[in-house]
């Protein structure tokens, strides 16, 4: 299986209400850091398997298979990559802690689990071009390989403003971070330390 991480800043404006995400999860004509461009039609085939099979691929956390957190409701090819449709599960503790994360923009980045089926290095260039993939799964990740994909919306359910002055609410995102700290996840204390800037006193 290989992973391949994508991502793009995500803007306080693309967060709003209710659940949902929507973004992209692949960008054709990109190389990324392992030198890998993907195709137009890459995904093709392996859209058309999912549709048949009436189901899409996982959606993870860090490609963890113990740590499901939602479900994509849709996967589409256009002329800019892969675009993906989902939900995370609010009421799973792990995907409220990624919604959290993705609010703060303490990560933004997709990844996939994909096998590839054909390949070529054109002109004996030292590119890989990926014709056909067969995607996995899709999960959210800390850190990313690629700078032009991105999540364009993330709606959730109504949580307490930071403003609010509410202390439950604050011990909540507290207790989070310690966790997060505690997995020792490269660079996180830097994200950790600008997110609780933000939490009331």
């Amino acid at each position: 299986m290989i992973y391949k991480k994508i991502a793009l800043p995500l803007t306080y404006k693309n967060i709003q209400e209710n659940g949902s995400i929507k973004g992209y999860a692949s960008v054709f004509h990109h190389i990324d850091h392992q030198n890998d461009t993907v195709l137009p039609g890459a995904f093709s085939k392996t859209i058309a398997s999912w549709h048949q099979k009436k189901e899409w691929p996982k959606m993870l956390w860090q490609h963890d298979p113990m740590h499901p957190i939602g479900y994509w409701t849709g996967l589409k090819e256009d002329h800019y990559g892969l675009q993906v449709q989902g939900q995370l599960m609010l009421d799973i503790q792990k995907a409220k802690e990624t919604y959290l994360l993705l609010k703060s923009g303490a990560i933004n980045g997709l990844s996939i689990g994909f096998r590839v089926e054909k390949s070529a290095y054109p002109d004996n260039s030292s590119i890989r071009a990926l014709h056909e993939i067969d995607l996995h799964e899709i999960s959210f990740v800390t850190f990313a390989a690629n700078a032009q994909a991105k999540i364009t919306e993330v709606k959730a359910q109504p949580y307490p403003s930071f403003n609010d002055q509410n202390i439950e609410h604050k011990a909540d995102i507290q207790n989070m971070l310690q966790e997060i700290e505690s997995a020792n996840l490269r660079n996180f204390s830097y994200y950790m330390r600008a997110f609780e800037k933000n939490l009331p006193q």
